[in-house]
């Protein structure tokens, strides 16, 4: 499907759209440029461009999927922007412009030579309005690739694998986002390369020569007419907000501004064809070059092949459906096998019904359900602490767990979910594993955060894996079960449950986690300590909320009035139990060693053991020695 999906983007690149034009032309629009056109170009009046600017108009509505096509379109609508973006430097109003601009740098230098600084700040006036078109030539391009290739996406791969192409979906996504961020950096750093006035093209002092030319043309054919009138030239007065100055029509200022018109006119030509054939030729690179004829690269390395196979299972709900179609028809046939059965009695009719009623019935109290433990089963596991024995009596509600070694503590905790099944694993084997995936960092490999295997089309479990900690310490363990029996296990593994038990449970999940930097904090100094929960809170009637105080442990500590915190009391809940609250520690006091105690209410909390989660601040730090020779040590302190 990706060698699929590559090859039709190639061809609506290379514009293969495997169709022939069906519009009748009846002429061709030619492009062309006179330069003996430029003659003709009245300085005086409005000067736009110096070439002739086309319009193609094709009846009918083009493909959005013809992607050379449109990344052409969408170019030489930025090319017109852009072009329409500069002043008309040739207006009167522009003239009057420069005008002031000379009047304010008047004593630089000679009146006919005019400030540099004043073609450089026009000129990056103008500079700054082309960033918005530049801008939405980058918005659009992004927009339509993204429709684009997820049309193409979309026609390409099939639905079968729903969790792999929403995946594939997300990567291209992605890219497209990636390019586009790219890219804005990228056009921005050519729009702050042209804040330098500079340029190699002979095409700028082409320019510059003719529009001199055609002046002089033109002063030459007026003086004629215009030598009547000599005598009488009234001054030209140009209005600035603080003072008014009367140039003669052909005094030096009035010469300089000419020739400033005349220079940025033929610069801003020069910038105009560089900036649009610089960015839209960058554009076309990243969103063509580098992304859409690339993408199939990119979607081949999304995916490695050990999680291949996890995006290719159907969905849950999808498998939770087939499994309740199955089991319906099961039913179904098991009614309709007893109504043949009893068909050839004497009272036909009276069994036809009961068929049916034994039919719908059948139909809706059969219910297929996800294997896990069966609901009454005994059996071991061992690991490197000793051997466990587990009783499990779902139907009576009740668990057992009896540790062989020291302890026969009875432990309650909840069933695992959000489990997906992977079918045709193995022989011998079912899979189930959890959507949720977990990394070893010291090896780099990926796993299920919680796998369970079941022998073949049964529900008797084989073994059973799990991560415990995190980062770097962060274990894949791997329990095995042997089953000891299956039924109701022996109500002698229940004797010792009391029959209160549900009002004096202890959940061995509910803790709390730390981040304690260090533990030494000296006198008018602080630390900071990040508070959470190890697990979720139980919802006592309909209460979820457990409260979090600290105090000073005074049999365990050698200064009781030392440290002081903020904030005095936290708040968690089923929502929040995850997210670290911070707790400034302060010293107030010179001393030795401070132990606090917290004090859990709520949620099942209560019960906590406290003394496992106490705080001890130093003002000192202890080092030990070892000395080999002696074995001894010597114990060094300082503050």
């Amino acid at each position: 499907m990706i060698n699929a999906y590559r090859e039709s983007i190639h061809d609506k690149v290379k514009g293969e759209y495997d169709q022939v034009s069906s519009i009748e032309i009846t002429s061709l629009p030619t492009t062309f440029t006179n330069l003996e056109d430029v003659s003709n170009i009245d300085i005086d009046s409005d000067i736009a461009t110096d070439e002739l600017e086309e319009e193609l108009e094709i009846t009918g509505e083009s493909k959005r999927d013809h992607i050379a096509y449109h990344i052409y379109q969408l170019q030489r609508t930025f090319q017109m922007e852009c072009q329409n973006s500069f002043t008309n430097f040739f207006s009167r109003q522009y003239y009057k412009i420069i005008l002031r601009e000379i009047d304010q740098t008047a004593g630089v230098s000679l009146p006919n030579f005019p400030s540099y600084q004043i073609v450089v700040g026009l000129f990056r006036n103008e500079l700054n309005k082309l960033p918005d078109c530049c801008g939405k030539l980058v918005a659009e391009m992004h927009e339509y690739m993204s429709e684009c290739l997820l049309q193409l996406f979309e026609h390409t791969f099939i639905s079968d694998f729903p969790r792999l192409k929403e995946r594939l979906k997300e990567v291209i996504i992605k890219q497209l986002n990636d390019v586009k961020d790219i890219l804005s950096e990228r056009v921005q750093e050519i729009l702050d390369t042209e804040r330098r006035v500079f340029t190699l093209n002979h095409y700028y002092m082409d320019t510059v020569n003719k529009l001199k030319e055609k002046m002089n043309d033109k002063i030459n054919g007026q003086k004629g007419s215009s030598s009547a009138k000599s005598s009488a030239a009234t001054a030209t007065v140009v209005k600035n907000s603080t003072e008014t100055v009367a140039y003669v029509p052909m005094s030096n200022e009035a010469q300089a501004a000419r020739g400033i018109q005349i220079a940025l006119h033929a610069y801003s030509k020069v910038v105009q064809k560089r900036i649009i054939d610089n960015i839209a030729q960058t554009c076309y690179y990243h969103f063509i070059i580098q992304c859409a004829l690339k993408i199939d690269q990119h979607l081949s390395a999304s995916i490695p092949s050990s999680q291949l196979l996890q995006y290719m299972r159907e969905p849950h709900k999808q498998t939770e459906l087939r499994n309740k179609l199955t089991c319906s028809i099961q039913a179904c046939e098991q009614a309709l096998q007893l109504g043949l059965e009893h068909i050839n009695s004497n009272t036909i009719m009276s069994n036809i019904f009961l068929c049916l009623m034994l039919l719908v019935t059948w139909h809706f109290q059969i219910e297929c359900i996800q294997p896990y433990f069966p609901p009454q089963i005994a059996f071991t596991t061992e690991d490197a602490v000793g051997r466990y024995l587990f009783a499990v009596d779902e139907i009576n509600q009740r668990a057992y767990q009896w540790h062989l070694i020291d302890s026969d503590d009875q432990l309650y905790s909840y069933a695992m979910s959000k489990m997906m099944h992977a079918t045709n694993i193995s022989i011998d084997e079912d899979y189930w594993y959890s959507e949720v995936n977990c990394s070893l960092q010291r090896t780099g490999e990926v796993y299920p955060c919680e796998e369970i295997f079941f022998k073949k089309n049964t529900d008797i479990p084989v073994r059973h894996t799990y991560f415990e900690g995190t980062g770097w310490y962060a274990l894949r363990v791997i329990v095995n079960y042997k089953i000891i029996s299956m039924g109701k296990p022996s109500d002698k593994l229940f004797a010792k449950i009391p029959e209160n038990w549900m009002n004096n449970c202890t959940d061995l999940n509910l803790g709390l986690d730390f981040i304690l930097p260090s533990p030494i904090i000296k006198v008018n100094e602080s630390a900071t300590v990040k508070i959470r929960l190890t697990s979720p809170p139980h919802r006592l009637d309909g209460n979820d909320t457990v409260t979090l105080q600290w105090r000073v442990d005074e049999t365990s500590s050698e200064c009781q009035n030392c440290l002081r915190w903020e904030p005095k009391q936290f708040n968690f809940n089923i929502k929040n139990f995850d997210h670290y609250q911070t707790m400034i520690v302060s010293r107030v006091k010179d001393g030795s060693e401070t132990t606090i105690s917290p004090i859990m209410k709520g949620g099942g909390y209560d019960k906590t053991r406290s003394d496992v989660y106490r705080l001890l601040f130093r003002s000192i730090c202890y080092i030990f020695v070892s000395i080999i020779e002696t074995n001894n040590y010597i114990l060094f302190s300082w503050e």
